[in-house]
């Protein structure tokens, strides 16, 4: 396959951050002007980039078990499969949640001190990005230590299916009930569901989105920036869970 054509310039697609740097203009003695650039720089925040990609893989579970729940017991080659999408797609939501949120504390790191005490400490007790993930969020948004240890506990919650996903055990284990399907199968179909996907993706979106609103005073320009252009990129997938599911923050959704 041919290599298509250089396209002369910077496309700037959505959620892309842009800087110029190095302007400078010159006249020479006939009166024309020069101007030269540095290297424009760009960078893009991925943090909406994954809750955008869980809805999609949610919405795909949702489907999935619709379709599952109208097949007859007759059709059993259909109902494996079907329930295999079920769980594949759940799985897959839940994981691009834990994606989504190691990005989002990634891009606060970078616009906070974390002192090199607590670094080092964090390595030699080899802390948990969960928890490490929740200090960086309230170092970040300067929470109170209850607000904190709210978000630890949660993200403690979504690791734990996380781990699940990315590193499962293969030991043989006593069949599962999934309350969603009525059927007994492997625990991941039990735990890779629908209901827990949802779960996990709304509370995800949630934490993300409500610490992006906060506007307190003692937070620093960088954060507050980082707040206002991460707003911005949340509306459409807000707008997304809001088609399907109602108010983000009913507990109905």
């Amino acid at each position: 396959m041919d290599r298509p054509p250089v396209i002369p310039g910077i496309f700037i697609a959505q959620g892309m951050g842009i800087r110029v740097s190095g302007l400078s203009l010159s006249i020479d003695a006939a009166g024309e002007v020069t101007s030269r650039i540095d290297p424009i720089q760009t960078r893009t925040d991925v943090t909406a980039v994954w809750l955008d990609a869980a809805i999609d893989r949610l919405f795909d579970a949702e489907r999935s078990l619709k379709t599952l729940l109208g097949l007859s017991d007759d059709r059993s080659n259909q109902i494996g499969k079907v329930m295999h999408n079920v769980m594949q797609s759940s799985m897959q939501t839940i994981t691009a949640c834990g994606i989504c949120t190691d990005a989002y504390q990634s891009s606060l790191f970078e616009l906070i001190n974390i002192s090199q005490d607590i670094k080092a400490r964090w390595k030699s007790n080899r802390t948990p990005v969960y928890k490490r993930t929740a200090h960086i969020i309230g170092r970040a948004y300067r929470l109170p230590n209850a607000k904190v240890k709210e978000i630890r506990l949660l993200l403690k919650e979504h690791t734990k299916f996380r781990d699940w996903a990315v590193h499962p055990t293969h030991e043989f284990q006593e069949a599962i009930l999934n309350q969603e399907t009525g059927r007994s199968s492997d625990w991941r179909f039990a735990a890779f569901n629908c209901r827990n996907a949802r779960t996990i993706c709304r509370s995800t979106l949630q934490l993300i989105s409500s610490c992006s609103e906060l506007n307190k005073p003692n937070l620093s320009d960088e954060i507050l920036e980082h707040s206002k252009n991460l707003r911005n990129h949340l509306v459409p997938v807000i707008k997304k869970w809001k088609r399907r599911f109602g108010d983000l923050y009913s507990i109905e959704s």
